[in-house]
């Protein structure tokens, strides 16, 4: 699709891709009854920890119930791997956006069988630490300005 001159993203592959395809390298290729899709790497990685995380559920909230501290450290290494490459020090890779992806995965499924099972402790590191996650980006983007150089240099 065109507008003035520039190439126009589709709904569906911004919402299965979400990358421009000038970043086709952070998508995983996939063909589908003879149809070429594109799949971010990172959320492919969430859907399959995701999975996983369903599939163990017990065992990952039992794990987040005795170590509360892994809320903080599972989302760690995807949010390095994003940082270095917002910050320009290295490009990601795939399997390391697929890596990443699943630990966050998993630490999201194990968020919401804690909000189904009212499991209220839980609930309340999950926020905690997602609230300092979010804040302490905020902070940094806002600081730097480095978000909106990564996202105009991305577009």
């Amino acid at each position: 699709m065109e507008n003035d001159g520039e190439k126009v993203e589709s709904l569906g592959y911004l919402l299965l891709a979400h990358h421009s395809r000038k970043n086709s390298s952070h998508t995983i290729p996939i063909q589908i009854q003879g149809k070429s899709l594109r799949l971010c790497a990172r959320c492919t990685g969430i859907t399959i920890g995701f999975g996983l995380g369903l599939l163990f559920f017990r065992g990952f909230l039992g794990l987040f119930t005795s170590l509360p501290l892994l809320i903080a450290i599972f989302p760690l290494p995807g949010a390095i791997d994003w940082l270095l490459q917002v910050f320009r020090v290295r490009e990601s890779t795939n399997p390391r956006r697929i890596i990443t992806g699943v630990l966050i995965g998993n630490l999201y499924a194990a968020g919401g069988t804690a909000l189904v099972e009212g499991s209220l402790l839980l609930l309340g590191y999950f926020l905690l630490f997602g609230a300092t996650y979010m804040v302490s980006l905020f902070l940094l983007f806002k600081k730097t300005g480095a978000l909106d150089r990564y996202i105009t240099s991305a577009w």
